[in-house]
């Protein structure tokens, strides 16, 4: 039983097997239409990745939950792979570069596949992009129609649609309700450093690629001799811009490094350079190489901001990367508060919030959230 989906083996009296992906249902579950999308569009990305050499389970049918669906929720029956999922830290360096030989490989044939846009695979049988699957980017209007962010034309576009939902959240009181100050400041500063950090580049110019969005390593599935036999679990795939889509997997960040603040890659993140460039494949390369601003901008739009023990070095390795010290110890996250603080303070949004707070009798203008 994965986080999402009941696992059924269904087995056949020819010895085949195949499971069935039934969703969950829970308090904490997305809603209804949501659940829909995010099961067809896996597959609908299973779909197309089939037609490439990526080793992915094959679907053999999907139905979401609604009208003619008598199973009660949504379900999607595919292969069943053999194998068991990758435990990267227990390799040795050898057993590493035997992976991530492969890894390059797979990487190279998804570089092959462009996309016209950003956004997740809409339906089984076609490669129409639509909008982004995310619960964190939809919202409903009164009617209940529900919306969805994109497709989008560029990674700041669709970024920055994200951080000005970010923000509207906070506004409308559904998210950071109990200190909502700082987490308004960090998306304010966010939308402001983006462009530095995702222009317009005649990069985004139509090509974009299909990537796995929870690459922690585990949705890697290897057989007892390290050879990959399938990539697994494509809930939330999305296409987005090659230097995104190439920069390394999460399974190759140490961790602990990351949340510290240091900007370096890691010995991981260097054997995977290796990797793609004995395998010819110098431009994705180049993507791991340049990926850790981008990590960091991610991280920084999707980590809770009410963590500060944590998300104060986030924001803090960013800025240094970019050069963006607003003061003289960038690790100061009291003293950026304060500068943000000043900053904003004409700003519309921050105006608003304060008014309210100030209404509620929970802040005064003027200062920040402790």
């Amino acid at each position: 039983m994965g986080g999402q989906n009941y696992h059924l083996e269904v087995s056949f009296t020819d010895g085949i097997s195949w499971l069935c992906r039934v969703q969950r249902q829970n308090a904490e579950s997305p809603p209804l239409e949501i659940r829909n999308r995010v099961l067809l569009s896996e597959a609908a990305t299973l779909q197309f990745l089939s037609t490439t050499s990526v080793p992915v389970p094959r679907v053999y049918d999907v139905l979401p939950q609604g009208p003619g669906n008598e199973v009660g929720a949504g379900y999607m029956l595919v292969e069943k792979v053999d194998g068991h999922p990758l435990d990267w830290y227990s390799l040795d360096d050898a057993g590493k570069r035997k992976v991530l030989k492969q890894f390059a490989t797979i990487q190279a044939e998804l570089a092959k596949h462009p996309l016209p846009a950003i956004g997740c695979l809409k339906q089984p049988g076609s490669v129409q992009i639509g909008p982004l699957v995310h619960e964190r980017m939809a919202r409903k209007r009164e009617s209940g129609e529900l919306i969805l962010l994109g497709p989008f034309k560029s990674a700041l576009d669709m970024y920055t649609a994200f951080a000005k939902r970010q923000i509207e959240n906070i506004l409308n009181e559904e998210l950071y309700v109990d200190n909502p100050t700082t987490p308004l400041l960090v998306y304010q500063y966010l939308l402001d450093i983006m462009p530095a950090i995702l222009p317009k580049r005649p990069g985004d110019d139509g090509e974009f690629y299909v990537k796995h969005m929870d690459d922690k390593g585990d949705h890697i599935f290897v057989d007892e001799t390290l050879n990959i036999v399938s990539l697994i679990d494509w809930e939330w795939a999305q296409t987005i811009p090659k230097e995104l889509a190439f920069c390394a997997p999460l399974f190759l960040l140490d961790v602990g490094e990351f949340y510290d603040d240091n900007i370096d890659l890691s010995p991981d993140e260097a054997l995977l350079i290796s990797a793609l460039q004995t395998s010819k494949s110098e431009d994705l390369a180049i993507c791991v190489r340049n990926g850790r601003i981008y990590h960091r901008l991610v991280f920084c739009l999707e980590e809770n901001v009410e963590n500060e023990e944590t998300y104060a070095p986030l924001l803090c390795g960013l800025r240094k990367m970019i050069g963006l010290s607003e003061h003289d110890n960038p690790s100061d996250w009291a003293a950026w508060k304060k500068k943000a603080e000043l900053t904003y303070a004409h700003d519309r949004d921050f105006r608003a919030l304060q008014r309210h707070l100030e209404k509620s009798g929970r802040r005064r203008t003027g200062t920040i959230d402790s």
